[in-house]
């Protein structure tokens, strides 16, 4: 494709941090009536690129053109000027914050150049168009912490299409969205793309390429690998490229056989969220739980947590019956959760990688830091966690290796239940793989283990049984021998299944 004419222009443009080089020369281009995907592992430098563009971080080397004009040392807001618009992973919203607080900060309305009052009523009603556009139908005066996962992340790319950006920047956009809610996205980006704009747009998602991309554009190791015609890449082929060798078995052989029973739940119950979950899984055993976003599981996962304040029910860990009043009384009886929302839950992402590997298994009044390293050196080994030091704040780490460092945290609590919400959301594939091996690992080693997740092949393929939750209920058990994908779903969305 020409590059004379491209709305972002990159050639040769490197960017170093402290200990890390994140990109190396790279080469990028985007243009008019384009979706351009852009995919790597975990800290192959595509998040540093779409920065870049977007004015957040200078480069240290090469040139870029936005727009025909090149740029030097540009702000996110002349990056904004220039017509650059970006959803990011982790939301940049405000919570405390309404829908349209958050829709038009720094853009607002006024009703008069003279008077400076704000036209809340004009926001409001445009605000109720570009969520429709998402389609989202949420009152926009309500709080953005009152939202789900999936409603922010439409309000985060609505707040995008309301700047009228010429060039869309959406970093996992279908991370948190239902099958519904991703479809509608994928009409709307169609629908951009015929009206001439330009979409770099990230997944960890390989089957979205082939259904919404025109050009997949390849980074590992913070190097441009190649960039090839989407139609024509196989997941096969772009997997080897990411990750430079083929991944035969992404799943590991299910080889543990469940034991004594050590988790016990009898009807849990949350007011209008949970009723009456019954269920039991027993050390050495995978049970998966599926169902729709909303369907409940997290919510139970949180339950079981202590992390939900009005739930009422019974809990039994190996036989006894415990009281689990918080999420503190929840580690001492031996559960850990690897929760959905890595950023507001599973980390303190202004603390040192260190800290965040070691806090919850301090068992001393006092820090004895050579032994926090030597422990926290040892997961960052054998979790092969891409970090500069064991003093790097967690924040500055790739969504991969924020979950690992989630991961190591427990592993070093030495649990005996794990809860895994969503453990490979937003994540490549090579590190799921290592999350994968991790859990049979867990299971093998006598753990017992809850996994919920929205992608049915991990369900399938990792659970000796797999619970279906719908509306807050759990309403049918399957084992693995009769667990079908089209059983499972059928289930899942409320359907006969035989």
């Amino acid at each position: 494709m020409e590059t004379v004419g491209a709305l972002v222009l990159i050639r040769g443009v490197s960017k170093h941090f402290p200990g890390v080089v994140a990109l190396d020369r790279v080469d990028f281009d985007l243009h008019k009536s384009e979706i351009h995907a852009l995919l790597g592992e975990n800290g192959a430098g595509k998040s540093t690129l779409i920065k870049v563009i977007a004015g957040v971080y200078p480069p240290d080397a090469g040139a870029m053109w936005i727009r025909g004009a090149e740029v030097h040392l540009f702000t996110p807001h002349e990056a904004r000027a220039l017509g650059v618009g970006t959803a990011y992973q982790g939301f940049s919203l405000v919570p405390s914050l309404t829908v349209a607080q958050n829709l038009f900060l720094g853009s607002e309305m006024v009703s008069s150049r003279t008077t400076g009052w704000l036209d809340r009523a004009a926001m409001r009603a445009r605000a109720r168009e570009v969520l429709g556009s998402v389609g989202l139908d949420v009152d926009p005066d309500t709080p953005i912490d009152r939202l789900g996962a999936s409603s922010q992340q439409l309000v985060e790319i609505a707040k995008v299409l309301l700047l009228g950006a010429e060039i869309v920047i959406l970093d996992e956009p279908t991370d948190k969205l239902t099958a519904s809610e991703t479809k509608r996205l994928f009409e709307l980006l169609r629908a951009m793309r015929r009206a001439g704009k330009g979409i770099v747009y990230i997944t960890h998602k390989l089957e979205e390429v082939a259904e919404i991309a025109d050009r997949v554009t390849v980074l590992r190791d913070g190097k441009g690998v190649a960039t090839v015609d989407a139609s024509t890449a196989s997941v096969p082929q772009l997997i080897q490229m990411m990750v430079g060798r083929d991944l035969e078995e992404m799943f590991p052989e299910l080889h543990s056989v469940p034991g004594a029973e050590l988790l016990r739940v009898e009807d849990l119950s949350v007011p209008e969220a949970l009723h009456q979950v019954n269920l039991v899984v027993h050390a050495g055993e995978i049970v998966g739980m599926a169902g729709l976003v909303g369907s409940g599981r997290s919510t139970l996962a949180r339950a079981l947590m202590g992390a939900v304040p009005n739930a009422r029910g019974s809990i039994t860990i190996s036989g006894r019956p415990v009281s689990i009043t918080s999420p503190e009384a929840a580690v001492r009886m031996g559960l850990a959760l690897l929760p959905e929302d890595r950023h507001r839950d599973g980390l303190f992402l202004h603390l040192p990688v260190r800290e965040n590997i070691v806090l919850p298994s301090l068992r001393r009044p006092w820090l004895d830091f050579r032994a926090m390293d030597q422990v926290a050196r040892g997961f960052v080994t054998r979790l092969r966690i891409r970090t500069p030091s064991l003093k790097t704040p967690a924040m500055q780490l790739s969504g991969g290796n924020q979950q690992k460092v989630v991961l190591s945290k427990w592993l070093a609590s030495q649990a005996k239940v794990y809860i895994f919400d969503e453990p490979t959301q937003g994540i490549d594939v090579a590190s799921k793989v290592e999350i994968y091996r991790l859990i049979s690992e867990l299971a093998e080693s006598g753990a017992a283990i809850l996994l919920i997740s929205s992608e049915l092949r991990e369900v399938l393929a990792l659970s000796h049984r797999i619970l279906i939750m719908r509306k807050g209920r759990l309403v049918r058990e399957f084992s693995r021998r009769d667990a079908t994908p089209e059983r499972v779903l059928a289930t899942v969305f409320g359907e006969s299944a035989a």
